[in-house]
């Protein structure tokens, strides 16, 4: 009640006092909300239109189920008119059914809203505003709902400064995992998703502070999903490759693996690596034909436009052309935990979405994903990447390196890594073989929140296993 009064007063929600008194809560709130939700292994893939969903909290006729449409880039509802213009919605192109159009529900800055498919934009929206702005959004969660998408389609705010956002800021609160930080910048094309009860009465909450007078615009799309929409993640079929050249900045790669040796080529055929305007900075595996495993701070902390992002796959010697065939991707969608936190290096994990399928092959094939709560202690495990050789040249490698490492438990982790931290490839798998089986047991993150390895090497890893629902959802 204390934040939601602060964010009404625009006054007191710019000021200092009241954005420590906002990271204070983010820093103590714990990201549990995925695990409670129950992932059902089946789904009919209906739309979000159930009757239940309208009649209990949405206001609408009893029964009646409204059909899903689309009006130029705004998705809706075909509703007649009198009930769009009821309901607060604005009306598109006429559907099918006889003096029914489609309707959507695009608001701004004090509105609330309890659609299932909403749009939350700045207040000049396409066009850009200037000046300072405190600006807050309501969401009420239906009956059923475990979770809301949360699509940045235009987002234009300050940049991030030192990989942290201190000027203009976007929250999320009320979720069942607390409120998030804050997030700016170039933020179009990302996607977060959070986690809701189905029962709460307080609305899902989005907070807008704009601090600095240069030109801005949003424009945001929610989404409640239902729970029995939510299923397990299912790997998609095999389509086409392409073939394209790549070329790799030497002067700009971060890539540190120490003491490796180098991989066989195609021995690790999920590994793939991340770059922008064609320079490498981040690893990644690939767990289905569409999507790849890497951490959120690749991303978060730079300020990354999705457009100049690629993604090389089956690749083995980054500086060559002529070793083996390789494949590049664009990326469509970034999904970035929301409650990712930038200095503590929580919930640092991220799905990328190619812009095209790939074909598997020798060379480029997925890794499977562990079980919820699998433990891997004390197993053997395999962090591969393109990293520096030798800590005393600090030569990067350009061939794909491999090093065996030993999975040790929290306690254990804990009193070592005040001891030392390793280099390792940013967002790189860490992989457990047997029979023949490989399994993503982690993803390189230097945070606080994974699993750790013995000293002489990347000491935290993001633990998959702790995040199996949330890949299910954000997979969907």
């Amino acid at each position: 009640m204390l934040v939601h009064e602060q964010i009404i007063n625009s006054t007191l929600f710019q000021s200092k006092k009241f954005l420590l008194v906002l990271m204070f809560l983010v820093l103590i709130s714990s990201s549990r909300g995925f695990s409670q939700i129950n992932v059902v292994k089946e789904t009919d893939n209906d739309k979000i239109n159930s009757s239940s969903s309208n009649t209990t909290k949405g206001g609408g006729q009893k029964g009646f189920i409204p059909v899903q449409c689309k009006s130029g880039s705004a998705e809706g509802m075909c509703l007649s008119g009198e009930e769009c213009f009821r309901r607060g919605g604005q009306l598109g192109k006429a559907c099918r059914t006889v003096d029914h159009y489609c309707c959507s529900f695009v608001q701004t800055c004090g509105d609330t809203s309890r659609e299932l498919a909403s749009y939350f934009r700045s207040p000049d929206y396409p066009a850009r505003s200037s000046g300072t702005l405190a600006c807050d959004f309501d969401l009420i969660i239906q009956d059923g709902i475990c979770a809301v998408r949360i699509d940045f389609e235009k987002v234009n705010l300050a940049r991030k400064s030192g990989g942290y956002c201190d000027i203009d800021q976007i929250f999320i609160m009320n979720s069942v995992d607390g409120p998030t930080t804050g997030q700016c910048g170039p933020l179009s094309g990302y996607t977060t998703i959070v986690a809701v009860d189905p029962e709460q009465s307080k609305p899902l909450k989005l907070a807008v502070v704009i601090q600095n007078e240069n030109h801005y615009r949003w424009l945001i799309k929610l989404t409640q999903i239902p729970c029995q929409q939510i299923q397990r993640f299912n790997k998609t079929t095999k389509l086409r490759m392409r073939e394209n050249e790549i070329t790799l900045d030497r002067s700009q790669a971060q890539r540190r693996i120490v003491s490796g040796t180098d991989a066989i080529l195609h021995e690790f055929p999920w590994t793939v690596a991340i770059g922008v305007n064609q320079k490498f900075f981040c690893g990644g595996a690939l767990i289905s034909d569409v999507f790849v495993l890497t951490a959120a701070h690749c991303f978060l902390t730079r300020n990354t436009h999705i457009e100049t992002i690629v993604v090389h796959l089956g690749d083995h010697d980054l500086t060559t052309e002529n070793e083996t065939h390789h494949t590049l991707r664009g990326v469509s969608r970034i999904y970035f935990h929301s409650h990712f936190h930038a200095f503590l290096l929580a919930n640092d994990i991220a799905l990328l979405r190619l812009d095209e399928p790939v074909t598997f092959s020798a060379a480029v094939q997925p890794v499977c994903l562990p079980q919820l709560g699998d433990s891997f202690t004390d197993e053997k495990a395999t962090v591969v990447g393109w990293g520096v050789a030798s800590v005393s040249l600090g030569i990067p490698s350009p061939t794909l390196q491999k090093l065996q490492v030993e999975v040790i438990d929290n306690k254990e982790c804990t009193e070592q890594i005040k001891e030392k931290i390793g280099n390792g490839i940013l967002g790189g798998p860490l992989t457990v073989e047997e029979d023949n089986v490989s399994t993503l047991v982690g993803i390189v993150s230097f945070g606080v929140t994974g699993c750790a390895v013995i000293p002489a090497f990347p000491d935290l890893y993001t633990r998959i296993s702790e995040y199996v629902n949330w890949i299910d959802v954000n997979t969907m």
